[in-house]
């Protein structure tokens, strides 16, 4: 009995020490910040439009990073739908998956009712230009391809549409 509570113990104390190492590791997981410019990336949309950092530019943008298999994800998705109906013609929306295939993701799409713009990225080289670790990943940039704002993991529809609001007013979109 004595082993077994001790064996409890240290668990949880192996346990613990993870979790203060993954939150001390998630202050790393961006290689794109805040004021910085978008990285150089080119992805093609289920509508077949060719979505780029360089045609981004000259309006508003919100970078979505995302799996269908992630429970984060599926909770932030239908919100996101509600953000991208209610700012989709003054804003470009694209949202990228993770190493995902194409019919995976048009299939989740389809189930849930979803028609914002995706990419579906069978691997993760586009994610890896903006972040190592985290998902669902929210970039939104203004008009000159500056992040202005990034939502990780917890994805807040009313923070979200309060930082597109700003932008709208700021650059008179």
């Amino acid at each position: 009995m004595k082993q077994i509570f001790l064996l409890l113990v240290i668990a949880v104390g192996l346990m613990t020490s993870c979790l203060g190492k993954l939150e001390e590791n998630a202050k790393v997981t961006d290689i794109v910040s805040v004021g910085q410019r978008l990285p150089d990336f080119t992805v093609t949309t289920s509508d077949s439009s060719l979505v780029s950092s360089g045609n981004l530019r000259g309006h508003a943008s919100v970078i979505v990073f995302f799996s269908t298999q992630c429970k984060d994800c599926q909770r932030a998705l239908p919100a996101l739908q509600n953000v991208y109906n209610k700012y989709k013609a003054r804003v470009t929306f694209v949202c990228i998956s993770r190493a995902q295939s194409g019919n995976d993701v048009a299939a989740y799409w389809q189930a849930q009712g979803l028609n914002m713009p995706y990419s579906a990225q069978t691997d993760r080289s586009v994610y890896a230009l903006f972040a190592t670790a985290g998902i669902p990943r929210v970039y939104v940039s203004d008009n000159n391809g500056i992040v202005r704002a990034i939502y990780v993991e917890k994805v807040n529809s009313d923070t979200l549409c309060r930082t597109i609001d700003g932008l709208i007013a700021n650059d008179s979109i």
